[in-house]
């Protein structure tokens, strides 16, 4: 699937269809699996906007929340896609996937969570769900907490703990070429079900031939339609 440069949607201003994205963040520099969070200005200096692109294979119509005018216009939404955080499709494409075996697994899997944070509500801050947040570049300076700058941020919600937080935790030694937090990843999988698996791992979208091979080693055997796309994209990378 090929994804779509900013031009392409810029040559028809007048235009009002739907601009459809999935969130690449995984394949781009910062390799940071999480949702991407873009605020766009508001309407003639208005309270701004807040595009969630969830972390899914899923496309989204990005257009749904924002006009697609305002969303063409944003500085923070043009960085996201020129940083390869968030991919652009056609309709085409958008409609082809959203066909896919396990789509529906994967909208109700999205609704649920977002359920859940709704519930959460303001009970929980940053602090207390050990949600990180970077710039999209990657670069922290100190005053960006008191600028007032509209930000791409990524929320990773994985929760990560260092090393040897997870060694006191009786997590097993780190062996070559997969990360504490992969493994971790990676035994949530086995306790999930395999169309949820099988949508988890499209997902994620960027994986090392080290750690597909420890997906096709520690997967329940069970869990075929997830082993059988796993190995067909490890023969591909040989």
């Amino acid at each position: 699937m090929k994804f779509l440069p900013i031009s392409y949607f810029d040559k028809n201003p007048k235009s009002t269809k739907p601009i459809w994205g999935i969130n690449i963040a995984a394949e781009s520099e910062l390799q940071t699996v999480g949702e991407i969070l873009i605020t766009v200005p508001g309407p003639q200096g208005g309270n701004p906007d807040h595009l969630l692109v969830h972390p899914t294979w899923l496309p989204q119509d990005l257009t749904r929340v924002i006009q697609r005018k305002r969303l063409l216009a944003s500085v923070d939404f043009r960085k996201a896609v020129d940083n390869g955080l968030v991919g652009l499709i056609t309709i085409e494409d958008a409609e082809r996937l959203l066909r896919q075996d396990g789509a529906a697994e994967e909208k109700e899997k999205i609704a649920t969570r977002a359920r859940d944070i709704r519930r959460a509500g303001s009970a929980r801050t940053l602090s207390d769900s050990k949600t990180e947040i970077s710039r999209a570049d990657g670069v922290v300076e100190d005053d960006d907490e008191d600028s007032g700058r509209n930000k791409t941020v990524i929320i990773d919600s994985n929760e990560k703990a260092s090393v040897a937080e997870l060694a006191a935790d009786g997590v097993e030694e780190h062996e070559p070429g997969i990360s504490v937090q992969f493994k971790m990843w990676a035994d949530r999988l086995n306790t999930s079900k395999d169309v949820l698996a099988k949508n988890d791992v499209k997902s994620r979208r960027k994986f090392s031939n080290a750690e597909l091979r420890y997906l096709a080693r520690t997967l329940p055997r069970s869990f075929t339609n997830t082993l059988t796309m796993v190995n067909a994209t490890l023969s591909k990378s040989k």
